[in-house]
C-alpha cells in the first residue's frame, strides 16, 4: 500500500489505495477500461490499466515490437472503493466481476504488487531484457528480468522469450513469458 495525494478536479483527496483485480472477457479488457474511464466517477479510482509486456514478432518477415497483455482477462484498477465501482460496471458484458476471497474483494497483496512492479515499472508495460549466455549460464544485463536468472525455466532463442515461473501470483503459480535478446553466448 502507499499513500497517494490524488487531485481530481478542484478536490484534493488522500486515500490509502489498493490494487484490485477485475476479470475481464478475453481480449475485451482494452473495452472495459474504456467503460471504467467513461462511467465510473474519476474520484473512485487513481489508476486502471493492464500491465504488457513488449515481444518481438515477426510478420511476413519483418519483425516488430509489439505490447502483448501480461495477464489476459485481467484489468488492474488502483481505488479505495471497489464495490462503488462495481455498481457501475455489473451491467456491461466485458465485465465479469471483481476477484474475491470469500465474499469479501481481495486486494492484490504486497507481495504481488511488487513482483508486478518489478518487472512493468511506473510505464505498467515489462520491456525486452538483453542477456548473455556464459558457460551455459544465463546472465541478465538489462530490462525486467534483471535478478530473475533463478526463476527462468526456458529460453527459446528462436522466438527471443524467456519463460518465468513466478508461484503465487494472482491466486496461482504462473508461467510468464517476456522477451529476451540474447546478445552473446560462449562456452
Amino acid at each position: 500500500m502507499w499513500i497517494e495525494g490524488s487531485v481530481r478536479g478542484s478536490v484534493a483527496k488522500l486515500a490509502l489505495n489498493m490494487w484490485y483485480v477485475i476479470w475481464a472477457l478475453a481480449r475485451k479488457e482494452k473495452e472495459l477500461i474504456d467503460v471504467i474511464n467513461d462511467k465510473v466517477p474519476a474520484d473512485l479510482y487513481t489508476r486502471v490499466w493492464t500491465p504488457c509486456k513488449k515481444e518481438l514478432r515477426r510478420y511476413a518477415g519483418v519483425e516488430t515490437i509489439q505490447d502483448i497483455i501480461l495477464f489476459p482477462g485481467y484489468v488492474f484498477i488502483d481505488t479505495v472503493d471497489p464495490d462503488a465501482i462495481h455498481q457501475y460496471l455489473y451491467r456491461y458484458s466485458s465485465y465479469i466481476r471483481f476477484l474475491k476471497d470469500g465474499e469479501s474483494y481481495s486486494p492484490v497483496s504486497d507481495h504481488e504488487r511488487q513482483v508486478i512492479e518489478h518487472f512493468t515499472g511506473e510505464s505498467g508495460t515489462a520491456g525486452i531484457s538483453m542477456g548473455v549466455i556464459t558457460a551455459g549460464r544465463l546472465h541478465i544485463l538489462d530490462g525486467p528480468l534483471i535478478g530473475m536468472e533463478s526463476h527462468i525455466t526456458k529460453i527459446d532463442r528462436h522466438r527471443r522469450k524467456a519463460y518465468v515461473q513466478i508461484d503465487n501470483l494472482l491466486g496461482e503459480d504462473r508461467l510468464l513469458s517476456f522477451g529476451l535478446e540474447v546478445i552473446e553466448k560462449t562456452e
